[in-house]
């Protein structure tokens, strides 16, 4: 377990981090949402079915859902939502005179069987080609490329993909605070690259909902959504995995104070945490299909497994920079028999291995290598890390921590790995204070304001500069892996098993194992119901769609497979 103290906005904005967006009852105007219970009748229904069915809810309403559905279709996407969290196929609603084809989104929210159908939005075979083809050339990741110019190519080629006209890639810090990393921009909106955006900006829900899904639309941000009507006693709907969700007005007004019409996010996700975002930007609105975000959603699994190899290899390399140093340590160390000299013979390579000022070994409460710190420091340290209930503590601003640290601006940050023995043994390695100027996208101590009750964003995102005091230099990733390993070492030493990192080593390689499968996986299960669904009582016309998108998918499975196999 790590904790990570780092530098926050000063305002902040609890109203947005305890908003429960997933409950939002409002849908977006492109498309229709039916939910029905088990027993087929029609409990929740979005107010603009008329323009989609010719029916009002009135007429939809405690309806069984065979009424417009076949039952044998209602049969099959209830046996497979209840083994998959979403999936998409076509579904045929039938009124007393017409039949519409749509593109559905079906998934299980709660008891009911939820379906959200949408314009199937199938582009012409010339076009899909295309699409195809840019996916597939996206696929091919430049194995040589920087994790910088990765992304880059990575914004310029969802760009073509999607028609989207501005695309920025948007990378969180430890703290949630985000950096504009990679930008592709044909409109007149200004450019954000490098600009900085308080955590306050994406609070905690937003970001819980966008680990959750890879793709997320917001089609025309200035139309007024629809709202979801039931029956009476009906239990509200959780909208998790939603694609016509509406957002929340605080999200709605802050896309237009910055003049966008639409907009689609790709969720970037390493090691199970959301590592960043891929937004796209319309001035206009703009329907992305269905289809085309499943392309999208291919895409940014297999840019999260690509991101997550290019940061592995990039500490590999800078790793290799300070193997002497590390080799030496970990030398030294095997043949030492006393931890507190190691500590002091070894002073110099120990700071230089995280670039630190000091390094300090905590051993049952006593402290080595800590002679310019006075007895109050050492204890009122020494209870903060013994209250802990972290493995490892990264910290650039230790004041925040422990108050009398303002007295010692040469130990102004901290980066510390417990030692497994007992809870009161550290290593430590301290940073002194580094003054630095960051360029933020607004006002970070102004991103909300509260009117009547009701919270509003800042409109304003000019680039505001702000000094950063009594904040040692950011410890970055290859500092905390090495700091991490020396102190497991340290702690296979004293208590005197063999030295191995092996363990370390086999996480990495497992989880991006579980990634690659994780991106073919959805559009296995795809073909296997559309298979199932063209096996059933389909007319002629259902079974030319069905066998089309069946062809769609089988297109995207070989790119994908390829990709898997080039990797």
């Amino acid at each position: 377990m790590e904790y990570r103290l780092q530098p926050r906005a000063k305002t902040r904005a609890p109203a947005c981090d305890e908003e429960q967006i997933q409950s939002i009852q409002l849908v977006q105007q492109r498309g229709m949402l039916i939910a029905a219970k088990q027993d087929r009748s029609i409990q929740w229904v979005s107010d603009n079915s008329f323009n989609f069915c010719g029916l009002s809810p009135d007429h939809l309403l405690g309806h069984p859902l065979t009424e417009f559905v076949t039952e044998q279709q209602v049969k099959s996407l209830y046996a497979v939502a209840k083994k998959d969290k979403a999936f998409t196929v076509p579904v045929t609603f039938r009124t007393a005179d017409i039949r519409f084809r749509y593109n559905c989104l079906v998934y299980l929210s709660g008891d009911c069987l939820v379906l959200e159908m949408e314009e199937l939005g199938l582009d012409s075979e010339s076009v899909a080609h295309q699409k195809h083809s840019e996916l597939a050339k996206l696929l091919k990741f430049d194995k040589s490329q920087s994790t910088t110019e990765l992304l880059q190519t990575l914004a310029e080629g969802v760009s073509r993909l999607t028609d989207f006209e501005k695309v920025m890639i948007y990378r969180f810090n430890p703290d949630w605070h985000g950096e504009v990393v990679a930008e592709t921009n044909t409109t007149k909106l200004p450019d954000y690259l490098g600009l900085h955006f308080p955590a306050t900006d994406i609070p905690a829900p937003a970001r819980e909902l966008f680990r959750a899904n890879w793709v997320r639309q917001i089609s025309d941000v200035d139309e007024k959504p629809s709202r979801l009507v039931s029956i009476a006693g009906a239990k509200p709907l959780e909208l998790w995995i939603s694609g016509l969700r509406s957002a929340a007005t605080v999200h709605i007004e802050y896309l237009q104070n910055m003049d966008v019409g639409a907009s689609l996010t790709l969720s970037l996700i390493s090691r199970g945490e959301l590592w960043g975002l891929i937004a796209c930007h319309q001035t206009s609105a703009k329907v992305t299909p269905l289809w085309t975000r499943s392309m999208c959603e291919v895409l940014a699994k297999a840019a999260s497994f690509q991101i997550t190899k290019s940061v592995a290899r990039e500490v590999e390399l800078a790793q290799l920079q300070t193997v002497q140093i590390f080799d030496s340590l970990q030398s030294s160390l095997i043949k030492a028999t006393d931890a507190a000299s190691y500590v002091h013979d070894e002073k110099n390579n120990l700071c230089a291995l995280t670039s630190a000022s000091a390094c300090v070994l905590v051993l049952n409460n006593k402290f080595y290598g800590a002679d310019n710190l006075d007895a109050k420091f050492k204890n009122e340290l020494l209870e903060k890390l013994s209250s802990s209930v972290a493995s490892h503590i990264v910290c650039e601003n230790l004041q925040s921590l422990v108050p009398l640290a303002v007295d010692f601006p040469d130990y102004c940050g901290m980066l510390a790995s417990r030692l497994e023995m007992d809870k009161n043994s550290w290593l430590l390695w301290f940073r002194p204070e580094y003054e630095r100027v960051i360029t933020w996208g607004g006002n970070p101590e102004k991103t909300i304001t509260e009117d009547l009750g009701k919270n509003h964003p800042r409109a304003s995102f000019q680039s505001f500069l702000q000094a950063v005091k009594l904040h040692c230099e950011p410890w970055n990733n290859i500092q905390i892996t090495l700091g991490r390993n020396l102190a497991f070492l340290f702690t296979q030493k004293l208590l005197g098993n063999a030295i191995s990192l092996d363990e370390a080593n086999h996480s990495t390689s497992s989880y991006l194992i579980t990634l690659l499968a994780d991106i073919s996986a959805p559009i296995n299960q795809a073909i296997s119901t559309l298979t199932l669904l063209l096996q059933g009582d389909a007319g002629t016309e259902e079974r030319e769609l069905l066998q089309r998108v069946i062809d769609f998918h089988e297109r995207l499975r070989t790119t994908i497979n390829e990709y898997v196999a080039s990797s």
